[in-house]
């Protein structure tokens, strides 16, 4: 009989069931989770260890191990982290005291406010007991060595809110696949498995990264301490710069002097008061000598010496200086207004306007001010066109119309006019800005009427004084050459004489040609007599 080559129905059966007895030994799944009928069960994500140990997410609540199953006893209970109670804080704000509350990514910001360490543990409280009636003490916070001495454990922090466990260094700069990073709250062998954290690679990284931070900001030795010292440092460098700057231009603004002059090199001489004077100042200051050395090694495009910043820094000084007077005028309360139109080089009408008021500075006394507030663009030069104007700017300004209590003008009909001047239309506006003509104006006026009026003056001024003065100083020259100089109209053809010709030969010949044009002796007389009276006048012997 030949033997049979498959399994017989029995031994089929037979071993079927004792496949069924060992899926039997096999806990079920549902042994690993307290099912309650109102409690929903969240996805969670777990660590994934790298290392030997495995730890649960962290849990208010910790399910129950199956007793009485032996293949359960050494299993840890997996549970969700339910929501904290208290809000979570975002990446702008500081961390807080409950490292249940820190998000998982933590900004660089916040890594730097905590460096110094965690949060101070409260090793008196309560700590509360889970299902398994088991819960976290403050014998955990110290690690017992191998001599008995006992070593607090630094990183080790508490949550309150999720009564949950948190290493403060993996939280910090800990990744997903380092343990503690998220929390736990399995308490059951947790002495042994704080050990192994404490002597794991990934918790001893970061251990160096937080001591090497705590250190850097200690001692101001980090790479971000150092670049803020340096960023500081330059940032100093060139406030002090920019002061000195000011300083310059406020010194030669105060003496009316040009700040730029033929050309714009470094070592030039006519490069200008501006250039001049930042060149002696480096001589002896440490700050602007820096400045010049960067500039002469061609270590720097920044200099804050070109001529916009020039302007620039004009404009800002003018506008400090300006809101100044404003404030005192404000302060002063009552004002009247000086205007005056004039074309400048280019033909285009401008118009200046100054403010004269009281300062009471207490100690110095009473002051009358005139502040001076710029020049205005009028293209319409009618008393209605150059109020506009004011009144534009006294707008831009903040002053206000009705504290104006004077006015001052030209004698010009656009100014002064009773009907259409801008003294009338102001007084339409404020009745008490009362209207008085300007004396400067009034003077210039009398006086040019009166030279006018008088032959000597009109003689005196159509003779030119800068003429005479020269033609004194040609005769001193010419002296020496026995030259006649008692003919008025040859002493001024000596003076144009002496600016054109080059040498003395030539200078001869053309006062010898000259003679022949001044020999008739009436002009001769008529001329010798004004220029007597012109010496006469000038105090010339």
């Amino acid at each position: 009989m030949s033997k049979r080559m498959y399994k017989s129905g029995a031994s089929k059966r037979k071993a079927a069931k004792d496949a069924e007895k060992e899926l039997e030994k096999i806990p079920k799944l549902s042994t690993y989770f307290a099912l309650q009928s109102n409690v929903q069960v969240q996805a969670h994500e777990t660590d994934s260890a790298s290392s030997d140990e495995s730890y649960p997410e962290v849990s208010r609540s910790a399910s129950s191990e199956v007793e009485g199953e032996a293949s359960c006893s050494t299993k840890q209970t997996v549970t969700d982290i339910p929501a904290a109670a208290g809000k979570e804080v975002s990446e702008s704000e500081p961390l807080t005291d409950d490292p249940g509350d820190w998000l998982s990514i933590i900004s660089d910001r916040q890594v730097c406010d905590v460096a110094h360490g965690p949060p101070q543990q409260n090793e008196s409280y309560e700590f509360p007991f889970n299902e398994e009636r088991r819960r976290f003490t403050s014998t955990h916070f110290y690690r017992t060595m191998a001599n008995g001495e006992k070593i607090r454990c630094s990183w080790l922090m508490y949550s309150v809110q999720k009564d949950a466990i948190f290493c403060f260094c993996c939280k910090l700069f800990g990744t997903g696949d380092i343990p503690l990073r998220r929390g736990t709250s399995a308490w059951k062998a947790l002495s042994k498995r704080l050990q192994q954290h404490e002597t794991g690679k990934g918790h001893q990284d970061c251990m160096v990264k937080w001591f090497d931070l705590r250190s850097g900001i200690v001692n101001r030795t980090s790479i971000d301490q150092l670049e803020l010292q340096a960023f500081l440092k330059e940032r100093d460098f060139w406030r002090n710069v920019v002061k000195r700057m000011v300083d310059v231009v406020i010194f030669l603004s105060e003496r009316n002097l040009a700040f730029r002059g033929s050309n714009e090199k470094l070592g030039d001489p006519s490069n200008g008061n501006f250039l001049g004077l930042f060149e002696l100042l480096a001589k002896y200051d440490t700050v602007l000598s820096e400045l010049l050395q960067r500039i002469k090694k061609a270590e720097t495009h920044v200099q804050y010496l070109s001529p916009q910043i020039q302007n620039e820094l004009i404009q800002l000084v003018a506008s400090n200086i300006q809101e100044a007077n404003i404030a005192q005028l404000k302060k002063a309360k009552y004002y009247s207004v000086i205007l005056d139109c004039t074309p400048d080089v280019s033909h285009e009408e401008q118009m200046s306007v100054v403010l004269r008021f009281v300062e009471c500075n207490g100690e110095d006394g009473v002051n009358i001010r005139e502040a001076f507030v710029g020049f205005l663009n009028v293209h319409d030069t009618t008393g209605e066109g150059l109020l506009e104007a004011f009144l534009e700017k006294a707008n831009n300004l903040g002053i206000d119309i009705a504290d104006m209590r004077g006015q001052a003008y030209d004698n010009g009909s656009n100014m002064r006019g009773k009907n259409k001047g801008v003294q009338a239309r102001m007084l339409e506006i404020n009745d008490r800005a009362l209207y008085g003509p300007c004396g400067a104006h009034t003077w210039n006026l009398v006086i040019s009427d009166g030279a006018k009026s008088l032959k000597y003056a009109v003689d005196f001024f159509a003779f030119a004084p800068e003429n005479l003065t020269l033609s004194v100083q040609v005769e001193e020259t010419v002296s020496n050459k026995s030259v006649c100089l008692d003919n008025p109209l040859k002493l001024i053809w000596c003076n144009y004489v002496s600016s054109e010709c080059e040498d003395d030969n030539e200078m001869d010949n053309t006062l010898e040609c000259g003679n022949r044009y001044l020999k008739e002796e009436t002009e001769r007389k008529k001329c010798l007599m004004y220029t007597q009276e012109a010496r006469s006048s000038a105090g010339v012997n």
